[in-house]
């Protein structure tokens, strides 16, 4: 496999915690606008294997989620790991990793990396009535892709289909007590 083709290691945290109405919340960030990749995109808080600073992807995501958005490696209690995700047009292999936080977390955006911090419902992800399509260029032409819109904010491509992958693991059976 050439260097090319090499897909770019990347890691993002998954972080959940219980919202007020007991529904599970997840943090997202939307990207700023002057990023090289995917600006103004929903996304969760990570990126890119550093070999030169991390152990390994785990480290990516809890160094990258401290640097974003503030949150610090000791308030995240990893729940599990989800399988790797491709974006198709940047080349990143993305590996997601699930932590509980603490509700009502002081979160403090990278000004130069995240134009804003909110939290999502689990399961908006299946919610019909936030269902749409989006449509993006592939490789010169237009296609239609699966998106969910909620209080205004577009979510899509690899960021929908890890919240895809969460809803359909058991990782949370493991970090939230019903009674919690």
């Amino acid at each position: 496999m050439s260097e090319e083709s090499t897909p770019r290691r990347a890691a993002v945290l998954v972080a959940l915690y219980r919202g007020t109405g007991g529904g599970i919340e997840v943090v997202l960030t939307r990207r700023a606008e002057h990023l090289p990749t995917h600006p103004g995109q929903i996304s969760f808080p990570g990126g890119r294997f550093d070999p030169g600073r991390d152990e390994g992807l785990l480290d990516t995501a809890l160094r990258e989620a401290e640097e974003e958005i503030g949150l610090r490696r000791v308030d995240a209690v990893l729940l599990g790991a989800l399988p790797a995700v491709a974006t198709l047009i940047s080349g990143f292999e993305i590996h997601p990793f699930v932590a509980r936080i603490p509700a009502d977390y002081a979160f403090v955006p990278h000004p130069g990396e995240v134009a804003e911090i909110f939290s999502l419902p689990l399961g908006a992800h299946a919610d019909a009535a936030l269902s749409e399509t989006h449509p993006w260029e592939l490789e010169g032409r237009r296609v239609e892709v699966p998106a969910i819109r909620y209080r205004g904010h577009l979510v899509w491509g690899a960021t929908l289909r890890i919240l895809g992958l969460l809803a359909r693991t058991d990782v949370l059976s493991r970090g939230f007590a019903v009674t919690e």
